[in-house]
């Protein structure tokens, strides 16, 4: 399954602001569904994975259980066109600059992924030996006029 990775709006047809019944149509039914706090946004999460495809949906119940974050570590994730797992992390900045967009900051954590973060399209990649392994994004609030339109 290729993923149509679209941040600030969603990945493939799905647009934050979806509902769960939104993600189950297009995926089926989540391998595992886990409850979790997120203390940085003060927000409480459902969390629907689909570990199969590499994917994993966030729902903030908040704000109605809709969703507001995806991560994945899906091979087959296109990024502006690109494969984006097929690229070192120099390749990455690149293609971000190449589309306006400016790398934030870079973190070496504890346990051995680098983190580069691109805060105004509230993305995160995580890197490890050189590898990207998973890419996280979604919006920080969402508005009742969701879904977001860029446009």
């Amino acid at each position: 399954m290729i993923l149509h990775l679209k941040p600030l709006i969603g990945i493939n047809e799905l647009t934050f602001g979806a509902l769960p019944s939104e993600i189950i149509k297009q995926f089926g039914d989540p391998e595992e569904i886990e409850e979790l706090n997120d203390e940085l946004l003060d927000d409480h999460v459902l969390v629907y994975h689909y570990w199969e495809s590499g994917i994993s949906f966030f729902f903030s119940t908040q704000r109605n259980n809709i969703f507001s974050s995806v991560e994945t570590e899906n091979k087959n994730a296109l990024l502006f066109g690109q494969s984006i797992f097929e690229l070192n992390e120099d390749e990455v900045v690149e293609l971000f600059k190449k589309n306006n967009i400016h790398l934030s900051e870079k973190e070496q954590h504890e346990w051995g992924e680098k983190r580069i973060s691109f805060d105004s399209i509230n993305m995160d990649l995580y890197f490890a030996n050189g590898k990207l392994n998973s890419i996280n994004y979604g919006v920080n609030e969402i508005a009742p006029e969701f879904p977001f339109n860029p446009n």
